[in-house]
């Protein structure tokens, strides 16, 4: 915020009497009585909050405590406004424990640019410069996972401009003049820290560009250099020229797997392929493998049988067990599917292979499973029946359920010391109403009503173990309602084994 700073004069402690003085005494007292007055628009504060997962603070809001003006103020008096970016298109956000110039407009605070002590210095911090009555310390976080790096300040040449992170990347623009070429201008974008792979602990230096279409169009010449691999991918890739292409290497790898290996001597046909070096010894390791998944596919045929009780309700016993077998299936499946796609094989380095040597070496060549096909096939068929009955079987649950579920209400009601004795009584006569439901023998609890129970005497029988057959009926509904369910479950496994 602005601020005024008043500097009085200096001279003699002379007070005004009757006296004689001299010149000189006079030019003194005069100075000692001068006041100038210094007034500063723009003023240095600290950065004491920023937003943090800790705060509600919005991107970009800071709390800031003026040095001079606010000094000693605590963070209440002063986090009643926050201070924005001056310029929301270009923002460097702060950190606590930084000085950054700030300034007022219309009553809303600003920050500018951030202050540094020396030129190398990539970060800074200055705690407590706005204050001497809090804990001094540098112990101080700067936010809620920042981490100074320190990283070293990019080199620089006479008139570039400079962008710089605080991770150590930076984006450069200069020129080549050091190097005598005058009519020159150069573009370093420069990521020199590491970038953490969520999934990996390798450090990389990336630069990453990532957009819909990426076009570079150079007037004279484009370099791609790379002390690594050079990698090119996409569904078609065009190469056009005016004159020739110039390769130079060591070795040149011209196949393509589907195509014709022109510069072979072997002719490759139906037994013949062109496959990554080292197939075939990669090949016999994964032979226990699938040895292992033909006999466990052999059990699953018959353990599956019987697959169903009498009705055509699934086995439960039979199809969990399959579905253990199934769940072991899945991971070796994954590992032959990791194999075949021959990501761990060399890229540019080929051989010629027999494919019967390779489907030997897989354990492939005799491959014969013996399903008891007809067993299996009543099997399958017997499923959309089976399903059919437990689809009936789940509504008359269901059914169930909701006739016993107003006696369930009004029994437990009364238990808890609520309900009625009426409200029981409804319930007796509209579950007895219904020629659908299950016949309940409710003599004992209609005889005790008659007899004039009031509701904590039948709270009492209840209780005590009272009119076991409601209570039987009640969690008879609701066991048939969870078997129901549970039969639909083993119905989907069966699903599975199409």
């Amino acid at each position: 915020m602005a601020y005024s700073v008043s500097n009085a004069g200096s001279g003699v402690d002379k007070t005004f009497d009757n006296e004689f003085i001299t010149r000189n005494e006079l030019y003194a007292i005069l100075d000692q009585l001068k006041e100038e007055t210094e007034f500063y628009e723009l003023e240095v504060f600290e950065v004491v909050d920023i937003s943090r997962l800790e705060n509600n603070l919005q991107t970009g809001e800071v709390i800031g405590r003026y040095v001079i003006s606010e000094q000693g103020d605590s963070i209440d008096e002063v986090s009643d406004k926050k201070f924005l970016p001056l310029n929301s298109n270009i923002i460097q956000y702060p950190l606590r424990g930084e000085l950054w110039l700030g300034m007022s407009y219309k009553n809303q605070k600003y920050y500018l640019s951030r202050l540094s002590e020396n030129i190398t210095d990539v970060n800074f911090k200055k705690f407590n410069e706005s204050t001497i009555s809090e804990n001094q310390t540098d112990d101080f976080l700067q936010g809620s996972y920042f981490k100074d790096i320190k990283p070293v300040s990019a080199t620089t040449s006479e008139g570039d401009t400079l962008i710089q992170g605080r991770f150590g990347n930076y984006i450069n623009l200069s020129s080549a003049q050091q190097l005598g070429v005058e009519d020159s201008s150069t573009i370093t974008i420069n990521n020199r820290n590491s970038l953490i792979d969520l999934q990996s602990t390798s450090d990389n230096s990336v630069i990453g560009i990532e957009s819909n279409i990426i076009s570079i169009n150079a007037k004279k010449d484009i370099s791609i250099l790379a002390e690594g691999d050079v990698d090119i991918k996409g569904n078609s890739i065009n190469i056009r020229n005016n004159e020739a292409i110039n390769m130079v290497t060591q070795q040149m790898v011209t196949d393509y797997v589907g195509g014709v290996k022109k510069d072979l001597n072997i002719e490759l046909n139906q037994d013949t392929k062109l496959l990554p070096k080292n197939s075939i010894e990669y090949a016999k390791q994964m032979e226990p493998f699938i040895t292992y998944i033909q006999g466990e596919i052999q059990a699953i045929a018959y353990l599956l049988l019987p697959p169903t009780l009498p009705g055509g309700i699934p086995n439960p016993a039979f199809i969990q067990g399959f579905k253990i077998k199934f769940d072991v299936l899945k991971k070796l499946a994954k590992k032959i599917k990791e194999f075949f796609d021959l990501d761990f094989l060399p890229k540019h380095d080929f051989e010629t292979v027999s494919i019967n040597e390779f489907l030997e070496a897989l354990g492939l060549n005799n491959l014969s499973i013996d399903f008891p096909v007809d067993d299996w096939q009543a099997f399958f068929d017997d499923i959309d029946g089976a399903k059919q009955k437990v689809l009936q079987a789940q509504a008359d649950a269901a059914q169930q359920l909701a006739a016993v579920q107003a006696l369930n209400t009004a029994f437990t009601a009364l238990q808890q010391g609520g309900g009625s004795v009426s409200a029981i009584v409804a319930a007796l006569d509209a579950y007895e109403a219904d020629e659908n439901n299950p016949p309940i023998d409710t003599t004992d609890i209609r005889d005790i009503i008659s007899d004039g129970a009031d509701a904590e005497g039948i709270q009492n029988y209840l209780n005590n173990g009272g009119s076991p057959q409601v209570r039987e009926a009640i969690q008879g509904a609701v066991q048939a309602e969870q078997e129901s369910q549970q039969l639909n479950q083993l119905v989907k496994i069966a699903e599975l084994t199409r």
